[in-house]
Formats: structure tokens, sequence, C-alpha cells
């Protein structure tokens, strides 16, 4: 008796988990779905600086530069986990209504290239709750200290943009390098002037000359026609 009670309470067990199990299995379908909006989050930044009294005297404000990190397109069905390479710190980010899917953290490392990683992972709510969608690797640009000694100079060269993503230098290796490139370019300058010149002379020759040319330009082509007529001429005579 107990036997057949414990297969009848086995096999209503089943029946409960059955259907519960079901429902909330996550299907490839709704995973996939998931998989598509969560293609949509991007990753920027921008620069932002704040001000405050300065503690030296002769200074009344003093500041600092930092940058806001954008995550966007952040919805309901999702949340980021966000990590960093410089200090181990661990962020999740959530869906804020308030501003409309765009959710920002500040970084104060602004001097040193971070690498993060960001991961998509569904919320709870749902039959795909914990799953992890999508990792966005991101890299945040190095604030570059020396830019302004060489900017206007040299707006172009990559070691006076004020934003860069090359290890830090120290300020002697900054200079050679900037020397090092001013140098080439004005060998470069002084070659484009040499450049110049010969074709300047050219056309002051031409344009000196330009008679002398042009009646040069006529004896040989008037030459050319006649030896060429003349030429032609024969071959028809002799039947050529």
């Amino acid at each position: 008796m107990r036997k057949y009670l414990a297969l009848l309470l086995t096999l209503f067990s089943f029946l409960i988990m059955v259907p519960v199990q079901a429902e909330e299995t996550c299907t490839y379908k709704e995973e996939a779905e998931l998989r598509e909006k969560a293609s949509n989050i991007k990753v920027d930044y921008e620069m932002d600086y704040e001000e405050y009294e300065s503690s030296h005297d002769d200074i009344a404000t003093d500041g600092t530069y930092f940058y806001n990190i954008n995550v966007t397109n952040i919805t309901k069905e999702f949340y980021v986990e966000v990590t960093n390479d410089i200090n181990g710190d661990k962020k999740l980010l959530s869906y804020s209504e308030e501003d409309n899917g765009i959710t920002s953290f500040r970084w104060d490392n602004i001097d040193k290239i971070t690498n993060f990683t960001f991961k998509v992972y569904t919320t709870a709510g749902n039959k795909c709750n914990g799953v992890a969608l999508r990792t966005i690797h991101w890299t945040s640009p190095r604030y570059n200290k020396y830019a302004w000694r060489c900017a206007d100079e040299f707006p172009d060269y990559s070691l006076c943009q004020q934003f860069v993503t090359f290890d830090e230098i120290t300020e002697y290796e900054f200079f050679k390098r900037l020397e090092a490139y001013r140098e080439s370019v004005k060998k470069q300058q002084e070659k484009n002037e040499e450049n110049k010149s010969i074709v300047e002379k050219v056309i002051e020759f031409v344009d000196k000359y330009k008679w002398v040319v042009f009646g040069v330009v006529i004896v040989t082509g008037a030459g050319t026609c006649t030896y060429l007529y003349f030429s032609r001429k024969k071959q028809r005579d002799l039947g050529l």
C-alpha cells in the first residue's frame, strides 16, 4: 500500500513540475530576440570638468577633469555589469526611465588607458532571467597632459592629440620624439620647396623664351610633317 502511495505522490509531483518547468524555460527564439535588442546597447564617453575652491591662496578656484562614460539603449529587459583592469571595481547598471535608457558613471582615472568589460544580462521577470547575452570590450583613451605643448603647431600629430591610446611616456621622451618629428617635417618642407623651385624655373624659362620654344616646336613639327609626306609619296610612286 505504501509503495502505491509513494508512486502516486511521485506521479503527482511530476505532473505539477512539468508545466512550471516548461513555462520557465528560455527558448532559442526568445533568447535570439533578446540578443538582437542587446546589440543596440552602445558605449561612449565625454570629457567633463569639476570646479572646486582652490587650496592655494593665489588661485581662487581649481578643478579636475574626468570622463562621463555613457551606456545607451538599456531597456527594462537588461542590466549591465561593468568591470575594468585598473582597480577591479564592479558596477551594475540598469534601465532608467528618467534618462531615456542612458546610464552614466564617472571615471576619474583619465591619465591611464583603461580596458572595460560590459556584460549584458537579462533581468528578472522573464524566462531568460540571468542569461548573458552580450559582452562589450571598450577602451577609454588616456588624457595626454603634454598635448597643449604642441597642439597648435602639429594638430594632426598623434603625440599632440588631447586623447591618446598609447602608453604614458616621460617628458624627456615626449620632447625627444617631438623634436624628431619637427625635424622630419622641416626636411619634407625643404624638399617640397626644392621641387617647387625646379618647376618654377622650368615655367620661368618657357615664359621667357616662349617665342623661341614656339618656333622650335613649329619648325620641328613642320619638318616631321614634310618628311612623312615625301616618304609616303615615294612609297606610292614605287608601288609599295
